[in-house]
């Protein structure tokens, strides 16, 4: 059997029992030695994101975090002559410092950082630590400017960049990514979380191949909520069509099930109540005239087709203040079928406080919520900042108006 198609049938194994059955298929037959390999270390996690037993002071002042232990065996592993490293593509690294003494904390970050100057291959890394120290940082640095030729995308979770601009050590990082950016002909994704777009001078990567994607990733709903935003494109020219084609690639790139669905994999195994590629929220940082332009409707072409959607429960939209009321009809047109609209529909301001003002309308509230439900067949609730909408009789298309607080009682799911 060829190579390649060995992969491709280790990568349908079930995910529970992922790494076990490849070990497996290794052992059985000489073949698939070589295949099971790769697919065994195409995805490393770094992971030391538990505390001690029970959160005991006495025991964390005698002994070693129990997974310390098991990171830097890793390392060693990974450090050798005839080293796996060259195979991996997905490094994930998770760490809360808090649970690890700090001699411990730098002795892990002295191992990943021989990790990954072994890593010539890695095409996709995900960074999620609580570094107060910011130790990791100049390894990172240091790894996009010497090492990282075959990356593709680069995910740095809140924690990361949080440190960074406390530390004032974020422009570093940027630096080694333009540069990086200027030594390869792929696009590089840049995946970070709202409020660090405003730390990132766009003038810098004006001439660079590189993709910013909006990623809101909380500890606790992680890979339930997508937040995708245009701004990040039009800080740099909103009416250059090619930046908004690069905005819509990357947004192809979240929700298609393609070589990148591996980068993801890890993320359904973060929450174990969740099946792989639930996604729940989706949010779009929007302005009017983006509407107007066709950006939505754009937008819902381009994922139509994602089986991402099947489990979306809610789409907002955010709408930045001082806008112009927003245009119901190009609204609708980009809601139109076959448009698969979920039960739920947010309508706010970007600063979503329970009492900020509601984005201005260009026809009465009721009417727009009437109209909402003739064009979505799924809609059955549409939250207007702090007055919520309910459908209570699908034939006749009546809705009930609520206050937030007593919507927030009746669906606590949804709001």
């Amino acid at each position: 059997m060829p190579f390649e198609l060995q992969l491709r049938v280790l990568g349908f194994l079930p995910e529970g029992f992922h790494t076990s059955s490849a070990a497996c298929m290794a052992l059985a037959h000489s073949s698939w030695t070589d295949a099971a390999l790769e697919e065994l270390y195409r995805h490393i996690v770094f992971n030391v994101s538990a505390p001690y037993p029970d959160e005991l002071d006495e025991y964390a002042s005698i002994h070693s975090h129990p997974w310390i232990s098991r990171v830097r065996q890793l390392a060693w592993t990974m450090s050798q002559k005839q080293s796996p490293a060259p195979r991996v593509r997905i490094l994930d690294i998770t760490f809360k410092d808090g649970y690890m003494r700090v001699k411990e904390f730098e002795d892990a970050i002295t191992d990943l950082a021989t990790c990954l100057r072994h890593m010539q291959h890695l095409q996709y890394l995900y960074v999620r630590t609580l570094d107060k120290r910011g130790i990791l940082f100049g390894e990172l640095t240091y790894f996009l400017a010497h090492n990282a030729t075959k990356l593709r995308g680069l995910h740095l979770a809140r924690p990361v960049t949080d440190v960074a601009v406390e530390c004032g050590i974020l422009d570093p990082l940027f630096d080694a990514i333009c540069d990086l950016g200027k030594r390869t002909d792929e696009r590089l994704v840049l995946v970070v979380f709202p409020e660090v777009l405003s730390e990132i001078d766009f003038s810098h990567f004006a001439e660079v191949p590189l993709s910013v994607v909006e990623c809101d990733d909380e500890w606790d709903d992680f890979n339930t909520t997508l937040w995708l935003d245009l701004s990040a494109y039009a800080a740099l020219d909103s009416n250059t069509d090619a930046l908004l084609e690069a905005y819509l690639q990357d947004v192809r790139r979240e929700f298609t099930r393609g070589a990148e669905r591996t980068w993801s994999r890890y993320l359904s195994q973060r929450n174990a109540g969740l099946l792989p590629y639930q996604l729940r929220c989706l949010h779009l940082y929007i302005t009017t005239e983006e509407i107007r332009r066709g950006v939505l409707r754009r937008t819902f072409d381009t994922i139509a087709s994602s089986p991402r959607l099947d489990d979306l429960k809610t789409f907002c939209l955010r709408f930045p203040e001082s806008q112009d009321p927003l245009p119901t009809a190009a609204l609708l047109a980009a809601l139109a079928p076959p448009i698969r609209v979920p039960c739920h529909i947010r309508i706010v301001q970007e600063d979503d406080d329970d009492d900020a003002p509601p984005v201005p309308l260009d026809v009465d509230p009721e009417q727009l919520v009437v109209s909402l439900g003739k064009t979505c067949p799924s809609l059955r609730v549409v939250s207007l900042s702090s007055v919520v909408w309910t459908l209570q009789d699908m034939e006749s298309n009546r809705w009930e108006r609520l206050a937030l607080a007593d919507a927030k009682m009746l669906m606590p799911v949804l709001l």
